[in-house]
């Protein structure tokens, strides 16, 4: 079901997109700066998760020693 819905959406941004811009209606025009946000979005969330694999992966190589605690001293007696 997404899978078609996902088809008729971008059909119907096919057919606004091949107008021409002046016989663009505003509605057209808010399903195409809609459709931008969406798109932009899922960008910068894809590079941000990329930024934030990349740190953390950074900071368990580089630190995985320190993270491992010391051994207690043995009690005496």
């Amino acid at each position: 079901m997404k899978e078609k819905i996902e088809t008729k959406i971008n059909e119907i941004i096919e057919a606004i997109t091949a107008k021409d811009v002046k016989d663009i209606t505003y509605n057209e025009y808010r399903i195409l700066d809609n459709k931008l946000c969406s798109i932009k979005y899922e960008e910068e969330t894809k590079q941000k998760n990329a930024e934030l694999a990349a740190m953390m992966a950074k900071t368990f190589t580089s630190g995985i020693g320190s993270c491992i605690p010391a051994p207690l001293p043995e009690k005496e007696g």
